[in-house]
């Protein structure tokens, strides 16, 4: 055993896991990892977790880097030869290493700098083979496709580390080159994935359906941490420039060329209509109820503006009634049968109502104080 080279990776031939063993002393943390590492495949969804707990302290931090991409490096290089154990397993140690490595243990520059150059393109380079069909652009949802256990585990990880990557990336720092990069780098993904997926995905409302066909756990959280990544990329203020052939390029990138095509503002309107009448997965509606309350609270009303606020009152008034009066209004909304969306929708419509100059003649319905007395007997 060569002791200066540590940590040593193989990959195991039975079940692709990949496995870093020790070469410092039996009693070393370090020499356990091995032993921790034969429960990362079990077939048992909870053994799997907390193996990847345990796996995650006993990497050294100068080790972590290299760990975590070698974990990633062969999930895609096995391809399509991984048991769906083994994936979802390496999925969960690289999850909790982010964790313990960089989110808990306030790392320094020099592993914010080190996850944004070698684990961020690491992480992203799984997304065509995980999430995204290669060959036309669309979501995979083959017989002989990743499961939505794998899918789930990387968009949890791509939500808690990059959708939103500044939240911690650049918490405490001056260092201006890493601000710089980080912000460039996390916008092409989120700009990229937004124009080039996510749009296509919910515009149309049958994919939706087609994504929770299996009817399991994992595809509703699937759609959910889809939605949440969907609503990251429309946060993104970084203006984006249509060319003429119409590629979408962010203008931070388009030099002189900006000149050439014409600055778009993406509306959500279609994406949002889509998720707003699609009762079946509530999770997604909740999300986008709880994001548009949280940014009308705060202030920003561009969205609204931008989505067009009679559109989205349409579907609140309706998800607010009680369902035998909904149905009643010939516009074609299914009212919302779940109590929580029921009452996420009167409280984005309450706060709507008092904090925006709604004209009331305007109004999906005619008898505002009627309605609301309505909503007061339901509750």
């Amino acid at each position: 055993m060569n002791l200066d080279q540590e940590p040593l990776t193989k990959v195991n031939e039975r079940n692709s896991t990949v496995h870093v063993t020790s070469a410092s002393t039996m009693l070393s943390m370090y020499s356990f990892t091995e032993l921790v590492e034969m429960c990362v495949d079990s077939p048992v969804f909870k053994t799997r977790e907390m193996a990847a707990r345990a796996f995650a302290p006993l990497i050294p931090g100068d080790k972590a880097v290299s760990v975590v991409v070698a974990l990633l490096k062969s999930i895609r290089q096995n391809g399509d030869g991984i048991l769906t154990n083994s994936c979802h397993g390496i999925l969960c140690q690289v999850q909790e290493l982010l964790r313990v490595h960089w989110r808990q243990g306030n790392s320094t520059d020099a592993m914010r700098r080190a996850f944004v150059m070698q684990v961020f393109p690491a992480v992203t380079s799984l997304w065509p083979s995980l999430i995204q069909n290669v060959d036309d652009g669309h979501y995979s949802q083959s017989a002989d496709d990743v499961s939505d256990m794998v899918r789930f585990k990387y968009l949890c990880i791509i939500n808690e580390y990059v959708s939103r990557g500044e939240d911690w990336l650049l918490v405490g720092t001056d260092d201006l080159s890493l601000i710089k990069t980080t912000k460039l780098v996390l916008s092409r993904f989120r700009i990229s994935i937004l124009y080039g997926f996510l749009h296509p995905l919910f515009s149309h409302p049958s994919t939706l359906a087609r994504i929770g066909d299996s009817q399991i756990p994992g595809a509703f959280g699937t759609l959910q941490e889809l939605t949440k990544l969907l609503l990251a990329c429309i946060d993104d203020t970084t203006a984006a420039v249509m060319q003429d052939d119409g590629t979408v390029q962010l203008e931070v990138d388009t030099g002189m060329a900006v000149s050439e095509g014409r600055q778009v503002s993406y509306n959500p309107w279609a994406v949002f209509e889509n998720i707003l009448g699609n009762n079946e997965f509530y999770e997604a509606k909740l999300e986008l109820l709880d994001w548009l309350i949280e940014h009308i609270s705060t202030g920003q009303v561009e969205i609204f503006e931008r989505i067009g606020i009679l559109n989205l009152l349409s579907y609140l008034v309706v998800d607010a009634m009680s369902t035998k009066r909904a149905l009643a209004i010939p516009n074609g909304i299914k009212p919302a049968l779940d109590p929580l969306v029921r009452s996420k929708s009167i409280l984005l419509l309450a706060v709507l109502c008092t904090r925006l100059d709604i004209d009331a003649r305007e109004f999906p319905i005619s008898d505002l104080i009627g309605h609301w007395d309505d909503i007061s007997r339901q509750l």
